[in-house]
């Protein structure tokens, strides 16, 4: 490799472990760094669905929480 091909390898380099480091720290962006990675292993794929399976019985909870709220309301 030449000199400019080794100094953009490192820049590249560089730069995709900033990015990581930087979107460790926030949530979402984690978040959806994971489900990009997740495609190409099942067992993230598996945890995901698990984790979604978990957030959807919980909308429900919620769900089920405001019509209470409401019933009582009226």
């Amino acid at each position: 490799m030449t000199f400019f091909q080794n100094i953009a390898l490192m820049v590249v380099l560089f730069l995709t472990g900033f990015i990581k480091r930087t979107l460790i720290y926030s949530p979402k962006r984690a978040a959806l760094i994971l489900v990009v990675y997740s495609d190409n292993n099942k067992t993230k794929k598996n945890k995901k669905n698990k984790n979604k399976n978990k957030l959807n019985q919980k909308m429900v909870k919620i769900e089920k929480y405001l019509q209470k709220q409401k019933f009582y309301q009226q």
